[in-house]
């Protein structure tokens, strides 16, 4: 069961995936503190854990999606069977390899309350409870994304099929607490999932595109990427902007300014490139 364990969490680490997840994690995290604590002169963590709650919903089916269907993809699932380690070694093995990981970005988040001791007087017993918490809610959202991992060879099916069955649980945490930021982080949410669909080599759109084209299917991707993530860049901007000012006309003006701004940016330096 060790060796299983260790080898899963090896691999998170020998490519970009473990990365970027706690990268996305603490960097979002981050911005949420700022917004709902620090920026609101407040030591009331309800709605950063609430916040807190989502960012997992969406980053957690990152870790999950290719714990079982990169083995039957691979059909390595087989040798994994006639090893002498019973068939729930195998799965708590792949759960707490993905729970490391997951946990070590929850370490990194907490560091940010010693902000709240520092300037503040918080209570301890409720912060503490809430990290509790949300250790405990990301375990059942990681056996969520092992048993739906599970079900299909496709690595972007289990994330979706994940993100799925998450979304009505988060819903249902948000409309309790603000119904206004359930939309807009549901709305967030459909936007990652698009240029997540955009960036992605394996999603069937891509393929698809760069096979009509006919153009090398590595070119067609790495040529998507910059579109892709300027879009994605604009549009994170004006997600925070929305969940700070809460006004659709606002929100909107500052996305479209954003993007023309952009825009005019890449004109200009494509401009001074072109004459140099």
């Amino acid at each position: 069961m060790f060796a299983i364990y260790k080898r899963e969490l090896r691999a998170y680490f020998t490519t970009a995936v473990g990365y970027v997840f706690l990268a996305v994690i603490v960097a979002l995290s981050a911005v949420a503190f700022s917004l709902t604590t620090i920026l609101q002169a407040t030591n009331d963590v309800t709605t950063y854990f609430t916040v807190l709650l989502f960012i997992l919903m969406v980053a957690l089916p990152v870790l999950t999606m290719k714990l079982f269907s990169e083995e039957r993809k691979m059909r390595t699932e087989q040798l994994l069977l006639t090893a002498p380690v019973s068939i729930a070694k195998i799965v708590a093995a792949k759960f707490f390899a993905a729970f490391t990981v997951f946990f070590g970005a929850n370490l990194l988040c907490s560091l940010a309350y010693i902000t709240l001791f520092i300037y503040s007087e918080p209570e301890g017993g409720i912060i503490l409870g809430n990290i509790i918490a949300i250790t405990l809610v990301g375990a059942a959202f990681i056996a969520v994304g092992i048993f739906v991992s599970s079900l299909t060879e496709n690595q972007l099916a289990a994330a979706i099929g994940t993100f799925g069955i998450l979304i009505p649980i988060v819903v249902d945490a948000f409309s309790a607490t603000d119904p206004q930021l359930m939309i807009i982080a549901i709305s967030a949410c459909m936007a990652g999932a698009v240029c997540g669909d955009h960036c992605s080599p394996i999603s069937d759109t891509t393929i698809m595109a760069s096979a009509g084209a006919q153009c090398e299917h590595v070119n067609h991707v790495s040529t998507q990427l910059p579109y892709a993530i300027t879009a994605a860049a604009v549009s994170c901007v004006s997600y925070i902007v929305a969940g700070y000012v809460r006004n659709v006309v606002i929100s909107l003006i500052v996305a479209i300014a954003l993007m023309l701004a952009t825009l005019s940016v890449i004109k200009m330096t494509a401009a001074k490139s072109r004459k140099s």
